[in-house]
């Protein structure tokens, strides 16, 4: 299977690995959990992530982050390649970080 990579921001007191889980795990248990496949490939500043996911679990992921009443996680672009996932959040970081200048 192919995987998907989630560019994302976190903004939550707990780890980004175990609000993944929790979310998941609440929605479609240990079979959503095992075809999602969450894994954090690069944690930026500004809370900014990269999210592996298996292509086939990707719209639990989203169906899981939209019954949240908290948005502690904010999907702003998927990507099918790494570099693509990296290079978009490379721009992200420089222009909030120009932006704070």
């Amino acid at each position: 299977m192919g995987a998907r990579y989630i560019v994302a921001r976190y903004d939550c007191e707990n780890s980004m690995d175990d609000f993944l889980e929790k979310v998941i795990l609440d929605l479609a248990g240990v079979l959503g959990l095992s075809q999602v496949r969450p894994s954090v490939v690069h944690a930026g500043s500004g809370g900014l992530a990269v999210i592996r996911v298996e292509r086939s679990g990707l719209e639990i992921l989203r169906a899981a982050l939209a019954l949240q009443e908290r948005d502690c996680l904010k999907i702003i672009k998927v990507a099918g390649t790494l570099r693509k996932a990296l290079e978009t959040l490379n721009s992200l970081s420089k222009s909030l970080s120009t932006k704070s200048i």
